[in-house]
């Protein structure tokens, strides 16, 4: 990371991800195939020792915390799609990836979680078909049918992971590079200037 100045960020449907249904529950799975995200939490109540989930132990894990300056300078950036540079990653280890030609990007953008509590079925008592965020919520009735919309998949999360109070830095391809599940992005220096990483 601190060579090359990139992130690297997970596909949607990636297993490592913390929520199983995520990938099949919200959005469409051709959408879910093109769609990187790197996880970020808002504020102070997400648990470090948590993100230990999303891998194997590692003594040279490091912490990075950015500004709010620098996640706001890293959103105007991603919102002009022509200047990402995005390099799909083949091989899992930092010391044998391969970069390949750069990918092209259909969208990208910062956007928060929003927390959903769907109704599997019509007589769920445990369900509400309430959208939640940031201690606010809005009822959907028509819920089941709009979780599947290709446009909503990597915003939406189940309701018992509120908690984390994820901010999500997305990437979408145009087409979808076989057997890819990692993406390198490359971080902007007033972004980079704006990181303090921690050991």
């Amino acid at each position: 990371m601190l060579k090359n100045r990139t992130m690297w960020l997970s596909r949607l449907d990636a297993p490592n991800l913390n929520d199983g249904n995520e990938s099949g529950k919200y959005g469409s799975p051709g959408m879910c195939k093109r769609t990187y995200v790197g996880c970020f939490s808002y504020g102070r109540a997400e648990s470090a020792a948590m993100w230990g989930m999303y891998c194997a132990p590692n003594p040279k894990a490091v912490r990075i915390l950015i500004t709010p300056e620098g996640m706001n300078a890293w959103k105007k950036y991603l919102a002009v799609t022509s200047r990402v540079e995005a390099f799909p990653i083949y091989g899992s280890d930092s010391k044998d990836c391969k970069w390949r030609a750069r990918a092209t990007v259909e969208c990208a953008g910062i956007t928060d979680v929003l927390y959903a509590a769907v109704k599997n079925r019509v007589e769920d008592p445990e369900r509400a078909n309430d959208l939640y965020w940031n201690f606010t919520h809005v009822r959907i009735e028509d819920f089941q049918d709009w979780i599947k919309d290709k446009d909503v998949g990597g915003f939406l999360k189940d309701y018992e992971w509120r908690y984390e109070q994820e901010t999500r830095l997305y990437v979408r391809l145009s087409s979808m590079p076989r057997g890819i599940t990692k993406l390198a992005i490359r971080i902007p220096d007033k972004v980079f200037g704006a990181m303090s990483i921690v050991l």
